[in-house]
């Protein structure tokens, strides 16, 4: 007997058990890749939207910590965000620091510090120009 093609339109066959792992592993792989690219540019988001631009309302109690972990009086003359790609940075000027006879022991006209998310989850600076 001969079969025709109308016979077999009717007989489907189910993937194997290993091109089911693998399409699942892809599918697993490509929503990682996905969550993880969202969650870094929610992060650079959240960094340009809502932290940089109150920097500048914080630089009383950006003062005071520094102080605190310097051991020395420290004083910012003016605070500046700079938004340039995905990481902000801030521009001090007139950064004083001053012993405990209220002497000036650093004056820095000009010192730009650029921000990320692994500094601000360190609370560590990565680049102080």
């Amino acid at each position: 007997m001969q079969t025709t093609p109308a016979d077999h339109s009717s007989v489907v066959s189910k993937p194997s058990r290993w091109w089911r792992t693998y399409a699942w592993a892809v599918r697993l792989l490509w929503w990682s890749v996905l969550t993880v690219w969202g969650l870094v540019a929610m992060a650079a988001l959240t960094l340009h939207v809502w932290i940089a631009p109150r920097l500048l309302d914080w630089r009383s109690d950006i003062e005071a910590v520094a102080s605190q972990s310097l051991g020395l009086k420290v004083s910012i003359g003016n605070l500046a965000t700079i938004s340039t790609g995905w990481l902000p940075s801030l521009e001090v000027t007139n950064f004083v620091l001053r012993n405990n006879l209220d002497q000036e022991v650093l004056h820095l006209p000009r010192v730009l510090v650029s921000l990320s998310p692994t500094s601000l989850l360190t609370l560590s600076l990565d680049r102080v120009d």
